[in-house]
This record gives structure tokens, C-alpha cells and sequence, in this order.
């Protein structure tokens, strides 16, 4: 899955238009209409060190849009949020990779092993 997917879905059922950022060249650049003033919520499966959602964030600026927020199922800790509350943008998350690890450890799902590769990554 890919950020697109969940915003596709998250899209659909509000009803509000998508609008997505392509990051390879020589595509490069936002796909959608987009009006000037249009609050914009920024959409990614899972964030990590932040700079991909701060590229979105930055393209849709730039494109006259309004960014306060973003979103992601899995934050993965890894500093995105603050590099994003620089940005002025709040990032939001369904679940953390900490949270995900308790539940798995919770329901026996993971050996030790794995939940000890899991610490040693946050």
C-alpha cells in the first residue's frame, strides 16, 4: 500500500477532491485541480523522518493551497512530527509503531526476537 491508495479511499468516501504529488521525473510535480485557498489535508500511508509529507506540504503551498494538517496510518517516531510542526502542520496518525508492537506483543503475535528488532528501530 502507498499513500495514494489510502487517500484514494479516504477521498472517495468523503467526497472531496484528490489532488496527489507525483515525486519522479519527469512527471514531477502535483496532478488535480486545486483552487486557491482550498484547505488541504496531506495524506500518507506511514511517516518517517517527515521530508516526504514537508515536499507535499511545500507543493501544495505553492499551488495556492492551505496546509494545517496531515495524515498517516503508522507513525513510525522517527521525528516526522516535529519536522512538520516547523512547517506549521499538525501530523496526525491512526496508530505508532509503539502501539502496533504492544498489540502484537499483547496478543503473542511476535517472538521476542522481533519485537527487540522493533525497539532497537524506534
Amino acid at each position: 500500500m502507498n499513500g495514494l491508495v489510502f487517500a484514494s479511499a479516504l477521498s472517495y468516501k468523503l467526497q472531496k477532491p484528490l489532488v496527489f504529488q507525483v515525486s519522479k521525473q519527469p512527471e514531477r510535480g502535483l496532478r488535480g485541480f486545486l483552487a486557491p485557498g482550498t484547505k488541504v489535508i496531506v495524506v500518507d500511508d506511514v511517516s518517517e523522518t517527515g521530508i516526504s509529507i514537508k515536499s507535499a506540504v511545500q507543493s501544495v503551498r505553492i499551488a495556492g493551497g492551505v496546509v494545517e494538517h496531515a495524515l498517516t496510518l503508522i507513525d513510525r517516531l522517527e521525528n516526522a512530527a516535529k519536522l512538520l510542526k516547523g512547517e506549521g502542520v499538525q501530523l496526525n496518525s491512526f496508530t505508532t509503531i509503539k502501539e502496533l508492537e504492544g498489540s502484537l506483543k499483547d496478543k503473542m503475535a511476535i517472538s521476542e526476537e522481533e519485537e527487540k528488532a522493533i525497539e532497537s528501530s524506534l
